[in-house]
This record gives structure tokens, sequence and C-alpha cells, in this order.
């Protein structure tokens, strides 16, 4: 299980492909929003097999990953079916079975992955599916909260801790921050001002002070769910200091 509070390896650069994600801020967050029900070649009768956008690109997507017995797959958002995940991170499942231990075979697990739709392979269990989905990076996992109903629009990070609970979202040029217990904070002339070895945003409010946020590309655990982040971030808020798990959003 995860260990309790947030923790990860020590790795405080971003990789070269997230760096490029950061500047251009144009993902896109693959959701189909037409249902359609898909069919293969393995019994599963003679359902209309609609032609999905394959991409050379890296694009988010969010659906439910599913582990078991001749099964690694990922059932998009929006979708009936699911298509064979080809998890170059190497660590997809590890996260699934971390959150879903003791489950029934076939639990599913939301995640949030930045990845690529391609065709199925052409052999073993992969072949009996319509499609695949190509991970690159798993950016959120969770065995419970909001699931296809995450809104990822809008905001770069969302930034938060249990125990106490406070969040702050971080916009492109602004920053908003709430607490269950003490005041909050906006601050509407956010700025960031590096890119490497972390992503530094500064901002200074006459009513709310300062904000100083470094999120890092560094795995951080939720402290009461064990949900499972990519980013992690240092925030300083008026001289308190606090760490929290970053949610990535689409920017939009």
């Amino acid at each position: 299980m995860f260990p309790s509070g947030i923790d990860g390896n020590d790795n405080n650069t971003f990789t070269e492909h997230a760096m490029q994600t950061f500047r251009a801020i144009r993902i896109t967050l693959w959701i189909p929003t037409v249902v359609l029900a898909l069919g293969c070649g393995s019994g599963l009768g003679d359902e209309e097999i609609p032609s999905f956008p394959r991409s050379r690109v890296d694009t988010i997507i969010m659906g439910h990953a599913v582990f078991g017995h001749e099964v690694r797959a990922i059932r998009p958002c929006g979708m009936e079916k699911e298509l064979w995940a080809i998890d170059s991170t190497q660590a997809l499942w590890d996260v699934h079975r971390e959150l879903a231990p003791g489950l029934d075979p076939y639990e599913e697990v939301f995640v949030v992955v930045r990845g690529r739709q391609a065709d199925a392979p052409s052999d073993g269990f992969g072949a009996e599916y319509t499609g695949s989905i190509v991970v690159d990076r798993v950016l959120h996992a969770a065995s419970e909260g909001f699931g296809c109903e995450l809104d990822l629009d809008g905001f770069l990070f969302r930034i938060s801790r249990n125990e106490p609970f406070w969040t702050i979202i971080i916009f492109e040029t602004s920053a908003e921050m709430r607490r269950m217990e003490g005041p909050g904070g906006i601050w509407t002339e956010l700025q960031l001002t590096t890119y490497e070895p972390a992503m530094t945003f500064e901002g200074s409010d006459d009513e709310s002070g300062s904000l100083d946020v470094v999120v890092r590309e560094q795995p951080c655990r939720d402290s009461m769910s064990g949900a499972y982040y990519a980013y992690r971030a240092s925030v300083v808020v008026a001289g308190e200091e606090l760490e929290g798990c970053a949610l990535f959003g689409t920017g939009r």
C-alpha cells in the first residue's frame, strides 16, 4: 500500500516532453462525446466498429484501467468497450495494483494518462481488441473520487492536501487558494518565473500576501485516499510553508 502523507522518488527535473507540453499548453482532453459499441473478431457479435482517430502526438486520456489475467486495458470515458493498454512507462499497473490490492480481479481504477491512440497489436492478447492506447505518462490514478466527472479544464495545476484540507488552483496568470480552516487568497497577477529544474510561480497581493509555488515532476500520494499524482508542489503563502500533490490540468 502507499504510505501515508506525501512521498515519491527524488527527481526534481521535468522530462523534455513535459516541458514542451507546458510551453505549448495546447493539450486536448480526449473524451468521446458519442458512445459507440465496439466489436472485434472474438465472438462479440456483429457490432459496429467505429473508425477512431490515430494520433502521433500525445493527448490527455481519462478512463478506467482494468488489470487481470490476460487483460491490460483502459476503458476511456464515454466509451463502453476497452482498448488494449501499452504501458511504455512501466508504472501504470504498479499503481493499479497498489490502489486496488485484494479487490476482485478486473477491478477498475480511474486514471488520467498522457498517451495516444493506436492500432491494436497484431498478435497476443491485445490483438483481440479494436485498438490500443499507448501510455507515455501516468498523471493521476484513484480508486475513489469524481472518476469521469473530473474536470481538468481551465487550470494548469490544482494543488491540494488533506489533514487539514486546502487547495490552490493555478491558472495561466492567476491563482486561488481555498481552505477548510483559515483564510484563503486570490492572486490576480501570477507569473511563471522558471521552467527548470521545476516550474516556479510567484505572485503578490496586498490582501492575500505573497505566494510562491514550485511544482516538480515527482510522484505524490494523497494522505487519505492514497490517490496517485505525477506532480508535487511546495507552497509558501505569506511565509507559511505547505506541501501538496498537484493535479495536471489542460490549461484551456
